[in-house]
């Protein structure tokens, strides 16, 4: 079963509210979703060095941005808190988990 988000920082909404709050077409990542040359540039760059970084800082959640990384952080909650107390609140990064053994995908 999997645990249970802390989303107290967001004034007790509950999860379905976070994840709508967050990652929604009026969240706080329309501004990548809507600037398609900034959503390609952060993309490009977060492939480019994803195996660097997953050998970097493995096993963590990071925010990658046009400029390099933000954040990193043991927890997907952690992370978009780090961002918005750094003033990122447009969050136009990308957000991933580095797994350094991500499961096989059998279609």
């Amino acid at each position: 079963m999997a645990e249970k988000m802390d989303v107290s920082y967001l004034g007790g909404l509950d999860e379905i509210e976070y994840l709508t709050a967050t990652f929604g077409p009026d969240g706080p990542f329309k501004k990548l979703r809507e600037n398609r040359e900034l959503r390609k540039k952060v993309t490009s760059r977060f492939w480019d060095e994803r195996e660097q970084l997953t050998e970097r800082y493995p096993r963590k959640w990071i925010a990658i941005g046009e400029d390099g990384v933000h954040v990193l952080g043991d927890s997907l909650d952690e992370t978009l808190a780090e961002l918005r107390e750094q003033g990122h609140g447009d969050y136009a990064v990308v957000l991933e988990y580095l797994d350094p053994n991500p499961p096989i995908l059998l279609l």
